[in-house]
């Protein structure tokens, strides 16, 4: 339960540093999407799961929710600053309908491409790619060894 609640917020913290960076650059920023497939999928080797098929069809499960989160902040931007409304308020009262007709309006074909090339690569990536996990210490590694006293 506890990888699922941390792999859930490293999720939702990819697609919101994802959506900064679109603002940061000044538009949609589509290229991020495969820095997002890199990070879902190393997020999910470092909650341990495995390289295989498991990792290989939650990878861009995972990948599509945070651009899912990218796209209705990125939406609920445009919106606040064309009303000239807070970021906060029109999140909240942003529809997901609306938001899905913004994300289509401003999505082109390139993007699209990117989009589907980042689920490729995240599948990929999550069935071939090993991660090692950190060395333990040795401390840690072997039990301690007690000297009889004489």
């Amino acid at each position: 339960m506890l990888i699922f609640v941390s792999v859930l917020l490293g999720t939702l913290c990819i697609g919101a540093l994802w959506s900064v960076l679109s603002a940061i650059s000044g538009g949609w920023s589509a290229t991020v999407t495969m820095l997002a497939a890199v990070a879902v999928v190393a997020m999910l080797g470092f909650n341990g799961v495995k390289a295989g098929l498991k990792r290989a069809i939650t990878a861009p499960i995972l990948l599509l929710m945070a651009m899912s989160y990218q796209a209705y902040i990125q939406a609920a931007a445009t919106v606040a600053s064309q009303m000239g409304l807070g970021l906060y308020e029109t999140a909240r009262s942003l529809g997901p309908e609306f938001a899905f007709a913004v994300v289509r309006a401003q999505t082109s074909t390139a993007m699209l491409g990117f989009y589907i090339g980042a689920m490729i690569l995240a599948a990929l990536l999550g069935y071939f790619w090993h991660q090692k996990r950190p060395p333990t210490t040795q401390a840690s590694a072997k039990p301690a060894r007690v000297k009889p006293s004489r």
